[in-house]
């Protein structure tokens, strides 16, 4: 008998386990696609106050305004503090409890409407049914919104509001101008003058705060406005990102290479620091003689960021240019590298774009890649002073072909007058009108014989054209 009890017991802690695993699954499932909320945190720019200004430095404040504006774009998201997520909880969490009441309280008032519609008992009875289940799963959805904490994004991407400014709001409208703006925060300023110095001040409100949570200012020379302006920069995006930047070691070798994060040239090589918000950026890497290199650099808050760069050399291949003539130029791109004969240093593997002209401004082009040895490019044979160019006989053929549309369309014109005065004549007799239409007739026939001229001049220079525009291949002899 004890035996039997522990084998009952084990049964049905097996069968428990059982029936509640796939419940819990669900249960973690639901929980895992609860949605998250907010994942947005939008700044509104307004318009800078910049009437204090003289008219000679309100280029200088344009561009501090755009300045100010381009760091705030470098921001990729912004860190909610503890305090500003409890905020967008309540809000949403409010929202949706207004929005469930609100559905409970339609579906109570339209059954209290059944009372005074005089419907027939049956169909009352089958419509009370059908608003008390809805009011039943309302409650029920109601006190679900209660007791449910939405997910909030602890960093949601940060975005500018609308490129046009909008005008400040009026003291004591801060609020609501959020609200309207549909923003989280909004930044207002003012630049003036001040005894010959650029003063400049910020001020940024916030939502959650439902106060200006930052103000600064700054007075500089018009020679200091560089580092003044980048530190206001760099304090501005430090509250707009909620965090501040991270510090990046770069280390890039060779000395020569250039280094860009999201294609704006950041330093040179050897060792150098970037000061950059939380975010992904693309880290791109090139120097002549190199191979290019490419990265992509994920910053979370408070790292410390350091950033190796080693560019391997490219493999090259001596590469030498004959011509049938001495002394043509030689073309690698667009850039001129001298004249033939020639010899130059090439990277394996990369396609390179060759053009030679010779004394008599003829061209040849070859595309080659992974080429080594010597290379005979022959250009296009100068033509005869006495033979037509192609140029020349695509002119000639453009010319013909607008005469021949001019000479129909005034064909066209006077046949139209000629008709219109032989009716006008048909109908009233009159000589005046009979003459002409004798002189429109004759035109008429001018202008038609004109166009069929005309046409037959462009189809004859059409076939002389294209027979003409033939040219021979350009030649590569390896050799």
């Amino acid at each position: 008998m004890p035996g039997n009890t522990k084998t009952r017991k084990l049964l049905c802690a097996i069968l428990l386990s059982v029936v509640l695993s796939p419940l819990s699954g669900l249960a973690k499932a639901e929980e895992a696609e609860k949605p998250v909320l907010n994942t947005e945190w939008t700044m509104t720019v307004t318009a800078f106050d910049t009437s204090a200004l003289p008219p000679s430095q309100t280029v200088i404040g344009e561009l501090i305004i755009r300045e100010l504006v381009n760091s705030l774009r470098k921001v990729q998201f912004h860190v909610r503090s503890g305090e500003e997520i409890d905020f967008y909880r309540d809000y949403e969490q409010n929202r949706a409890v207004k929005a469930a009441a609100s559905a409970l309280e339609a579906k109570q008032k339209s059954r209290d409407d059944l009372l005074f519609r005089g419907d027939r008992r049956w169909k009352y009875r089958k419509e009370l049914r059908t608003i008390d289940s809805d009011i039943t799963r309302l409650e029920e959805a109601l006190r679900t919104v209660e007791a449910d904490t939405p997910l909030i994004e602890p960093r949601p991407v940060f975005t500018l509001a609308a490129e046009t400014m909008p005008p400040p709001p009026e003291p004591g409208r801060e609020y609501a101008f959020c609200r309207t703006q549909r923003a989280d925060a909004f930044l207002s300023g003012s630049i003036s003058e001040y005894h010959g110095r650029i003063y400049v001040s910020l001020k940024i409100y916030t939502l959650y705060a439902r106060r200006y949570v930052y103000e600064d200012f700054s007075l500089f020379s018009a020679g200091d406005r560089e580092a003044s302006v980048s530190a206001l920069a760099l304090s501005l995006g430090s509250l707009a990102a909620g965090t501040g930047p991270v510090q990046v070691a770069v280390k890039a070798d060779p000395a020569s290479a250039s280094v860009t994060v999201d294609n704006s040239l950041a330093g040179k090589g050897g060792e150098f620091n970037l000061e950059l918000f939380p975010g992904e950026y693309s880290v791109d890497a090139y120097s002549a003689g190199y191979q290019d290199e490419s990265a992509v650099l994920v910053l979370d808050p408070g790292d410390i960021a350091e950033l190796y760069i080693n560019l391997n050399p490219l493999f090259t291949r001596t590469i030498e240019i004959q011509s049938d003539e001495e002394e043509a130029l030689v073309y690698l791109g667009s850039l001129y590298i001298g004249k033939t004969p020639l010899s130059f240093e090439a990277p394996a593997y990369v396609s390179q774009y060759v053009m030679v002209e010779n004394p008599g401004a003829e061209q040849a082009r070859v595309v080659f890649q992974d080429y080594e040895g010597v290379m005979a490019v022959h250009p296009l044979p100068v033509e005869a002073p006495e033979s037509k160019s192609v140029n020349n006989l695509r002119r000639k053929f453009y010319g013909a072909f607008g005469r021949f549309w001019i000479s129909l369309s005034l064909a066209v014109l006077v046949t139209g007058l000629r008709n219109a005065y032989v009716t006008g004549y048909n109908g009233s007799g009159n000589t005046s009108l009979y003459n002409s239409a004798t002189s429109y007739d004759l035109a008429s026939n001018i202008a038609w014989g004109a166009m069929g001229f005309f046409l037959t001049e462009s189809v004859v220079r059409y076939v002389i054209y294209t027979g003409s525009s033939d040219r021979p291949p350009v030649q590569l002899v390896r050799q």
